[in-house]
């Protein structure tokens, strides 16, 4: 039996003009068997003569790489299946074929994968964290339209690197701390598919990207407490103004408190499993969130929380009227560029400074580091570090602390 494997594009002529389903086509005589590869290519990139993609196509040693192992894959399947049985008929090894490609992670194209991806861990990430990967999904497809450059497992290398960077960079005017993101977000991608044997664990490219220190925004206690005893006559405001204030008073992030229930106050603590870690808290509860607690005692829910978007637009008013104005100079880099932005710090204020403030006045105040990452839930102190606003204050007070306990007395001798 002499059998042949040669890769054909699909003949939908729905396709015409966008990019074809490679197949691979195993002949025996009369009979054929055909396998999705999971890849696909334009037409006029593809040499239907060498049955391999041109040169002039961007990512072209990539894919046919790609395009030899699986060659070779199949070659394999079909010596494995005649070594086991001589006499073995076309139907028998296409079972076998059937079998060793059906579930096979390689004949499924990257795209395709990163569906899966996101489906599988649906219920394990958050919503904004899944739409944050689904924004990269956006960014990957308009990158490989605008750069012509087919993205596969094997052509996320270097040069994919630097071309995917300089297009974030420059078509979308992403900041280098912007791009940083997206690219842990890939990487935490490619490693879920090198554990789930989708590509080879040695291939796989981890990526650093440069990271530029930002000044973290949060409140001073003044103005913490100017905004906790300001007088709101608009109740949507006021409602608004008590939620992002309890985040201030117990350090929790805004998804934590939207979801709070009766059930999960428990004297003066409030026993909270947390909706991006799942972890168990105990958080104690102080006199102000306490106090902010019992102004809503008589509403269906603990707090009148409302959604994320419109909570950071509402606090930004809310902060203007409580004149936190002070003028704040945001550096960012694109590139080697630096970018200067003057800000009024309302114009910063949103649901994750309640969080950085509380943190960062704790620790003004003198709560230990460990107690503060107790209650916030941090488990290591790098990650815990980003959060801490430290001003000159914090330094001055603890070398005050440290040195200046006693008077230092002049011997004269």
């Amino acid at each position: 039996m002499s059998i042949t494997i040669n890769f054909y594009l699909n003949n939908d002529p729905k396709t015409s003009k966008s990019d074809k389903i490679l197949f691979a086509y195993i002949r025996d005589g009369g009979k054929t068997f055909q396998i999705h590869t999971g890849e696909r290519i334009n037409p006029k990139y593809w040499d239907v003569k060498k049955q391999e993609a041109k040169k002039n196509y961007t990512g072209h040693p990539e894919l046919n790489n790609f395009l030899i192992s699986y060659k070779q894959e199949i070659q394999k399947t079909i010596r494995e299946t005649r070594t086991t049985n001589p006499a073995a008929t076309f139907e028998e090894i296409k079972k076998a074929l059937t079998n060793r490609f059906k579930d096979k992670p390689m004949n499924k194209g990257f795209f395709e994968v990163y569906s899966m991806f996101l489906e599988l861990r649906a219920n394990e990430l958050s919503k904004s964290m899944i739409a944050k990967y689904k924004v990269l999904r956006t960014h990957l497809q308009a990158f490989e339209t605008k750069c012509n450059y087919k993205i596969t497992f094997d052509s996320i290398n270097q040069m994919f690197k630097d071309r995917f960077q300089n297009y974030l960079m420059t078509e979308k005017q992403h900041t280098n701390n912007t791009i940083s993101k997206l690219f842990d977000l890939l990487r935490t991608f490619i490693l879920w598919s090198a554990e789930r044997d989708i590509i080879d664990t040695k291939d796989v490219k981890v990526f650093k990207t440069k990271t530029e220190k930002t000044d973290l925004i949060y409140l001073t206690e003044f103005e913490l407490m100017k905004l906790y005893n300001l007088k709101i006559e608009n109740k949507s405001y006021e409602n608004v103004r008590d939620v992002f204030c309890f985040g201030c008073f117990t350090g929790q992030r805004f998804s934590d408190i939207s979801g709070i229930s009766r059930a999960d106050i428990k004297d003066t603590d409030w026993h909270l499993r947390t909706a991006k870690t799942k972890d168990v808290l105990e958080v104690p509860l102080n006199e102000y969130a306490i106090e902010i607690l019992n102004k809503y005692l008589g509403n269906s829910k603990p707090l009148p929380t409302i959604s994320n978007q419109k909570t950071n637009q509402y606090l930004k008013e809310i902060c203007k009227l409580a004149e936190i104005n002070d003028s704040i100079i945001k550096i960012m880099y694109r590139g080697a560029e630096r970018i200067e932005t003057e800000y009024k710090k309302y114009d910063m204020v949103a649901t994750h400074t309640a969080r950085r403030t509380f943190i960062t006045v704790s620790l003004e105040k003198g709560m230990r580091p460990e107690t503060v990452m107790k209650i916030t839930g941090h488990k290591d102190y790098k990650t815990f570090k980003i959060y801490i606003g430290l001003t000159s204050k914090v330094a001055k007070t603890e070398m005050n602390q440290t040195w200046n306990k006693e008077p230092l007395k002049i011997v004269n001798y």
